[in-house]
């Protein structure tokens, strides 16, 4: 270690001993019935602190300020951590929830332990089956393939007379060089091209329409939750934590 590096050693440790005696002396004069401050050394927080929400109902004159939006629209319900009154438009915060959900604690600069699951079991069974088709991205994935399996099995006839009328239409042997390449290719170059289509056409467009479902049930939740949230009112025990 450098000089100045065993100097600023020293003088730390120094710092903490003159700390500890304090401590000690003002807990012996506390104890002989001085009145001392209380100079000992304190545990840092643990982290966040949990918090219950408050929830009312945003008003035209004062208006209600938000977080996000900067003033609640009348009528519609603004939520807070309890006794914060730092209110969130509960509409926007369960969209940033599904969309943005790292963003949540630092509306509040990560001072609460926050829990919106709160707000589902408030809206009953109906809540509590959205949350478990939106928290989990797969869910919503799975959902649509069995639809579409169900629905390829109940309409088989229907699927096989489309597929037969495509097959011998005029306008599939008018793509004829375009499909007998990949038709007459190798099978390496078959299963190339085979990838590509798959990535380009059927990934591409069932991404696309399972953010669309998604979405919808997105403002489905939203409106269910601004229908059942009680405001004026804190939010159960029971439903706290998890």
């Amino acid at each position: 270690l450098s000089a100045r590096e065993a100097e600023q050693g020293y003088l730390l440790r120094q710092l903490q001993m003159r700390q500890q005696r304090l401590g000690i002396l003002s807990q012996a004069l506390r104890e002989a019935g001085v009145d001392s401050p209380d100079v000992s050394q304190r545990k840092k927080s643990s982290g966040p602190v949990p918090k219950e929400w408050d929830c009312t109902v945003g008003g035209e004159d004062p208006g209600t300020p938000c977080l996000i939006m900067g003033e609640v629209s009348p009528g519609w319900k603004a939520v807070a951590p309890k006794a914060t009154n730092k209110w969130v438009t509960l509409w926007e915060l369960n969209k940033m929830r599904r969309n943005e959900p790292e963003k949540i604690n630092s509306l509040w600069y990560d001072q609460f332990l926050l829990n919106c699951y709160t707000f589902n079991l408030q809206a009953g069974p109906p809540g509590v089956l959205l949350s478990l088709l939106l928290d989990k991205k797969w869910a919503v994935r799975a959902v649509l393939c069995t639809l579409m399996a169900v629905a390829t099995a109940v309409l088989g006839k229907q699927v096989h007379f489309v597929v037969v009328r495509l097959l011998t239409s005029t306008f599939f042997w008018k793509q004829h060089l375009n499909w007998s390449r990949i038709v007459y290719a190798p099978l390496p170059a078959k299963l190339y091209f085979l990838s590509i289509i798959w990535r380009a056409v059927v990934v591409k467009y069932f991404l696309l329409f399972e953010e669309v479902v998604r979405q919808y049930l997105i403002e489905m939740e939203c409106e269910l939750l601004e229908y059942s949230c009680p405001s004026e009112a804190e939010v159960p025990e029971d439903c706290v934590g998890g």
